[in-house]
């Protein structure tokens, strides 16, 4: 029986072994990619890497048609709001504005990370809404350029009981 790794540490490999190219050319084949997707699919997972700064998405791994109803070559950051459930808008919106703020100050510090969490529900079909652990690791880089970079990883949480006080 194989063994699939459940570290995150694969992340930090993947952020090492990409960010000299921006993470423009992931290689989907490589051994290392391929142990992701293997942890992500075992978790029900999927993550995406971007430049903050610019605010564009450089990768996304497979399974967001998953979680958030969208292909990867098709996600981008507007993705997010057509999906959320009506609820949970406001919460986004307001992640969304610390998100960038904390990038904002990590590019004027030129140094520096930060990492946000939060739970919110996204569409994957039409009236079926996933509850997800949205992580979010923000880092200063100025290789290739002075950025920073976003990954946030999606993880469905859906199975988990809700507790709520009274």
């Amino acid at each position: 029986m194989e063994t699939i790794s459940r570290s995150y540490s694969l992340f930090f490999e993947f952020i090492d072994k990409y960010l000299p190219g921006g993470f423009q050319n992931v290689d989907p084949d490589s051994t290392l990619m391929l142990n992701l997707e293997r942890m992500m699919a075992a978790n029900n997972q999927f993550f995406f890497v971007g430049d903050q700064i610019n605010m564009k998405m450089t990768f996304t791994s497979k399974k967001s048609l998953d979680l958030v109803g969208v292909e990867s070559k098709d996600l981008d950051l507007m993705s997010f709001i057509n999906r959320i459930h009506p609820t949970d808008l406001s919460r986004l919106c307001l992640i969304r504005s610390k998100i960038y703020h904390l990038g904002g100050d990590l590019f004027i510090a030129k140094n520096g990370i930060v990492v946000i969490s939060t739970t919110l529900r996204f569409q994957k079909s039409p009236g079926n809404y996933l509850n997800q652990l949205v992580q979010c690791l923000l880092f200063y880089k100025n290789l290739p350029y002075s950025t920073v970079f976003r990954l946030q990883v999606h993880t469905d949480i859906s199975a988990f009981k809700k507790f709520r006080k009274g």
